[in-house]
């Protein structure tokens, strides 16, 4: 599948199998909050640099499953399955430094988390779809009921 002229008229809601998060709060045994913009959260995140470059590509209506498909299981929400999955992981070759240019550019252009929850219920109002960005391969053996594959395979490259 691809995403049409069409999604722009919905909320797009990009998910992988490791999810990763924009947030880079951490909340202390005291309670307090300090930021570390250098905290890798979401750099191991294929949906979250491909959210960067559907922003960098003209969509403004954006939003990242936070946590992935692994949040989306665990809230036991429907997924398809193939009988024989393979667990195994597809290494891509990632430029380790970009992660703090792919966080900056989501944080500038405003871009939103959401958990699994309330991306089920966008997804069911048809005010959204959901975009697995992982390989062939992977979504093939399991994915979220009713998204649709658009795998996104491409280095990001510092400046």
């Amino acid at each position: 599948a691809v995403l049409g002229s069409n999604a722009k008229d919905k909320t797009i809601v990009v998910y992988c199998s490791t999810g990763g998060t924009i947030k880079n709060d951490i909340t202390k045994r005291d309670g307090s909050v300090q930021t570390d913009s250098q905290r890798p959260f979401g750099s191991e995140s294929l949906s979250l640099r491909a959210a960067n470059e559907l922003i960098k590509a003209g969509y403004t209506n954006i939003l990242h499953l936070d946590g992935g498909f692994p949040a989306w299981n665990a809230e036991g929400l429907p997924t398809k399955a193939s009988e024989k999955s393979n667990k195994e992981r597809t290494e891509i070759d990632l430029d380790p430094n970009a992660w703090s240019n792919v966080h900056a550019s989501l944080v500038a252009a405003g871009i939103d988390s959401l958990d699994a929850a309330d991306a089920s219920k966008l997804v069911d109002s048809g005010e959204a779809v959901i975009v697995d960005v992982g390989t062939v391969k992977k979504y093939e053996d399991e994915h979220v009921q009713g998204s649709i594959n658009v795998p996104f395979l491409r280095k990001i490259e510092t400046k």
